[in-house]
């Protein structure tokens, strides 16, 4: 349990909720040493803050209408 800790410290993943997933998966890879590291994903990071299209309200009425 204590390396869970260290993990979500260093990654930078302070939520309760993300304990338990790393918690797993720590243990899996213990249990079996062929699951390779993955590389954890930091949505904080640029490259993933996209700014999604949008559409006018008005096109959804005339396609319903």
């Amino acid at each position: 349990m204590d390396q869970t800790l260290i993990y979500c410290l260093e990654n930078n993943l302070p939520k309760a909720v993300d304990f338990e997933p790393v918690l797993l998966s720590l243990r899996q890879a213990a249990l079996d040493p062929t699951i390779s590291k993955k590389e954890v994903l930091n949505l904080q990071n640029s490259k993933y803050k996209i700014q999604p299209q949008t559409s006018s309200i008005s096109d959804y009425k005339q396609i319903f209408n």
